[in-house]
C-alpha cells in the first residue's frame, strides 16, 4: 500500500513512457566560447508531492547569442506527514540555496550575476523579515544573499518539470530556456516584497 492512495496499476503506461527518456537530450558542454558574461539562474518549486530546484547557466557573447543550459537539478519527495505548501516552499528554497552554493564553488567561475527564483512570494517576505521558520530562513540567508532572490510566475518556472509527470515528448524545457534567453528575466524582477 502506497501513501496518498496511489495505485500501482493506475498508470500502466509508466514503463512504456520511461523508455522515452532516451529521447531527452541535455547538452554536457554548458559554457560558450568567448563568453562576455556568465549568469547563474536557480529555480525552486514545490507541490504537495515533491519539491525541487534547478540551476541554469546563461552565457552572453559578442554575437549576441545567449545559450542557456541546465547545469544541475535536485528533487525531493515531500514527507509522508501532512506539511503545508508554505513549509515545503521554504524547504525548497533551502535546497536551492545549497545547490547554488555547491554549483558556484564547484564551477570555479566568476559569475556576473546569480539570481535565485521562486514562485512563492511569502518565502521572499520571510527571508526579509525572519519572523517564522527562523532556522530555515537563517540557513537560506547564510547560503545566499537575500537580494539574489526574485519572484517568477509559476507558469514560467522550469523547476516545475523536475517532478511533474511530463515526458520528453511533452517536456517544456525549451520554453523555459527561451524565457532566459530572451531577456525576460529583467521584466520579471520584483522590487520590494
Amino acid at each position: 500500500m502506497m501513501p496518498c492512495q496511489y495505485n500501482w496499476n493506475q498508470n500502466g503506461s509508466y514503463l512504456l513512457r520511461f523508455c522515452q527518456l532516451s529521447k531527452l537530450n541535455i547538452p554536457r558542454y554548458i559554457l560558450f566560447d568567448y563568453a562576455l558574461k556568465i549568469e547563474l539562474h536557480g529555480f525552486a518549486h514545490a507541490s504537495e508531492k515533491a519539491y525541487g530546484a534547478a540551476i541554469y547557466i546563461k552565457c552572453l557573447n559578442n554575437s549576441a547569442e545567449t545559450p542557456t543550459n541546465l547545469l544541475c537539478s535536485k528533487s525531493r519527495i515531500a514527507p509522508l506527514k501532512s506539511v503545508t505548501i508554505s513549509r515545503l516552499e521554504l524547504c525548497d528554497a533551502v535546497l536551492l540555496a545549497k545547490l547554488a552554493r555547491k554549483a558556484i564553488t564547484s564551477m570555479k567561475i566568476s559569475f556576473h550575476s546569480t539570481v535565485l527564483w521562486t514562485d512563492f512570494t511569502i518565502v521572499l517576505v520571510w527571508m526579509k523579515r525572519t519572523l517564522r521558520y527562523s532556522n530555515r530562513v537563517s540557513a537560506i540567508q547564510n547560503l545566499a544573499e537575500v537580494n539574489a532572490w526574485k519572484h517568477v510566475p509559476s507558469q514560467e518556472n522550469p523547476a516545475d518539470t523536475l517532478y511533474a509527470q511530463k515526458y520528453p515528448d511533452t517536456c517544456r524545457f525549451s520554453h523555459f530556456l527561451e524565457f532566459l534567453r530572451n531577456g525576460l528575466t529583467d521584466c520579471l524582477l520584483t522590487s520590494d516584497m
